[in-house]
């Protein structure tokens, strides 16, 4: 039988990917029938930790998926030229990250092919659907061949989803948020600690069955006209997340934010700080009237169904220390005092 199973051994496929993520990209890794291995994640970028990305590569890994994660850019360079010396197909997540800069270069050209999830709260929202750009004649073929199989939208979902957003941004309307929304989520802390803690609550740790069917819906006209509508608007708003960001930044020494790299044009997206005990923080920043939250992603890499048993210290961290701190385009100048005036304390 030896012959047989070392045969089976090496059908085996591997797909190196981040240990924090959507838990979507593992159940369709599995559903692809490859192993997802995931790589430890660095401290002052929040992405692959490159010594750990280097020792996970071995002759069964064909894939791996590039994540930058909260609008912070690594060195992509360096981790895709790593991964293509291997001969490796590379796919860069860049929904967190959209209009990320490493060199002047876009952290989306970088590899094989990358993709945008466009949905709800991201910086170019287009209730839901996504973005696959690659420089790949082959793969591009490949794409539309599979776009022309996908299957007809729901318009009552597409409804049913802006609504969604309408009540989210009527919710997060300065007036209203500092009126009602607040208070609920604090309300909901004292009930509810882990579920107030993070963005948009705790979400189901469970395998899929099977990939859900929405997943392979068409993109719809509308959807494709409020994505050309709200582009236009994406690079006026970085800039003032980023101003805000890097003064928040620069204000706040005595507070460790992620370093990234003197070549990375971060978006900020989301600014995240990892603190000693995020739910205590969370608890005092709420005092002075300061809302936080931590991410809704996920750590995948203890998921009982796809975790080899490796320990991951620092995604575990992030996980539960990283605090997002508020950063908006819109924000006012006495809400930029009140927090400035919470983390000092």
């Amino acid at each position: 039988h030896y012959p047989l199973r070392r045969q089976r051994q090496m059908c085996i496929r591997d797909r190196l990917m981040p240990a924090v993520t959507i838990k979507g990209m593992v159940d369709v890794v599995i559903a692809l029938k490859l192993v997802p291995v995931f790589v430890e994640t660095d401290p002052d970028t929040f992405c692959f930790c490159m010594d750990d990305l280097q020792f996970k590569i071995t002759s069964r890994t064909v894939a791996a998926l590039v994540t930058p994660l909260f609008g912070l850019v690594p060195n992509v360079e360096a981790m895709t030229t790593i991964l293509k010396e291997k001969e490796l197909f590379v796919i860069v997540d860049f929904s967190q990250c959209l209009n990320g800069r490493y060199k002047a270069k876009l952290v989306c050209s970088y590899g094989d092919a990358a993709v945008y999830s466009s949905s709800s709260i991201k910086t170019l929202d287009t209730l839901g659907g996504g973005i696959v750009v690659t420089n790949s004649s082959v793969v591009n073929d490949k794409l539309k061949r599979f776009q022309t199989n996908l299957i007809e939208p729901g318009r009552v979902r597409l409804i049913g989803k802006a609504w969604t957003n309408l009540m989210r941004n009527l919710a997060t309307q300065s007036f209203v948020f500092s009126c009602l929304t607040f208070y609920f989520i604090r309300i909901l802390g004292l009930l509810k600690k882990d579920s107030a803690l993070r963005m948009t609550g705790i979400r189901s740790r469970e395998a899929l069955e099977e990939l859900p069917e929405v997943w392979f819906e068409k993109y719809t006209s509308i959807q494709a006209e409020i994505g050309l509508k709200e582009i236009f608007k994406v690079d006026a708003m970085d800039r003032k997340r980023v101003r805000l960001a890097e003064k928040i930044k620069s204000t706040l020494s005595n507070v460790r934010f992620p370093l990234t790299t003197s070549e990375s044009n971060n978006v900020y997206w989301q600014l995240v700080v990892v603190v000693d005990d995020a739910i205590a923080m969370q608890g005092e920043l709420a005092l002075q009237g300061v809302d936080s939250a931590t991410s809704s992603l996920e750590l995948v890499a203890t998921l009982e169904y796809a975790s080899n048993g490796d320990e991951f210290p620092v995604a575990t961290n992030l996980y539960n220390n990283g605090l997002i701190l508020p950063c908006y385009p819109d924000m006012k100048e006495d809400e930029e005092k009140r927090l400035f005036a919470a983390l000092r304390n």
